[in-house]
């Protein structure tokens, strides 16, 4: 605490004064830069990109935004990533500043719902059906009328799916999570699912379930990549300093190993 009496002050005494006066304008000024470096970080459980295991949140997404923000000095809200069921997640970013979302589908419908960095991984998917499943005959996508299908809410498939009308040929399941959508499978509670060739292949591992337990079909869709959504709210130099991250990653080479650590090299 600085004090002083009246009258005249000893050229220390002065200094200290400044000091402390500089500071007590300053401070504020630090806290509102330390502030500026702090992201809120989503995910959802999307194996490999980014999930739980042993209670610690791995995955690509996950290793390539913690050096991201290792390069630019920011830091997750809360000191954390935190994980939610995808449709929260996906709301909370169109709603509040200052998130990032993981893995998300840079699609034409949601191009002016955030701000992009990117592209972090090509996104191909596959419809899949249990491999015991004889009654699913499906070689094109015309095919589909009259199957039982299960989807993530509110997720690029989910759009792609209601946008080419099979939401009114078919009966679509929405459900919270990649998980719950491989056990629909596995249980019969549907007969067909949308999924990432890699995403499949980690899943079944994880539940310790043969390689063969589901069985590629057709593909739904190979035109879109995977993104690091940014809230708009959120100050574009943010994005700006993310991007040019990642870019010097991948010229010195960082994505590749950051890649190779978590899906072979894929």
């Amino acid at each position: 605490m600085c004090i002083y009496r009246t009258g005249v002050i000893p050229d220390r005494l002065l200094a200290k004064t400044l000091a402390c006066a500089v500071a007590f304008f300053l401070f504020p000024l630090s806290q509102a830069l330390a502030e500026d470096r702090r992201l809120e970080v989503l995910a959802e459980e999307f194996p490999p990109f980014n999930y739980v295991e042993d209670g610690e949140l791995k995955g690509f997404a996950v290793d390539l935004v913690r050096e991201m923000f290792h390069r630019t000095d920011f830091h997750a809200k809360g000191g954390r990533f935190r994980v939610l069921p995808w449709k929260r997640a996906y709301l909370l970013a169109q709603t509040r500043p200052d998130i990032l979302l993981l893995t998300t589908t840079r699609t034409e419908e949601r191009e002016e719902m955030f701000q992009w960095v990117g592209p972090i991984y090509p996104r191909e998917q596959w419809l899949y059906r249990r491999a015991d499943d004889q009654t699913v005959k499906v070689r094109s996508l015309e095919d589909l009328e009259g199957y039982n299908m299960v989807v993530v809410a509110q997720s690029a498939n989910h759009q792609l799916l209601l946008d080419g009308g099979y939401g009114e040929r078919n009966h679509i399941f929405e459900t919270s999570s990649i998980e719950s959508k491989i056990k629909m499978l596995l249980h019969a509670r549907a007969q067909i699912a949308p999924f990432l060739p890699l995403e499949v292949a980690h899943a079944l591992s994880r539940q310790n379930l043969p390689p063969g337990s589901f069985e590629r079909l057709v593909k739904l869709s190979g035109r879109y990549h995977y993104f690091l959504a940014i809230s708009r709210q959120t100050m574009g130099e943010k994005a700006i300093r993310l991007q040019s991250a990642l870019d010097e990653m991948r010229r010195d080479g960082t994505y590749n190993r950051i890649l190779a650590r978590n899906m072979g090299g894929s």
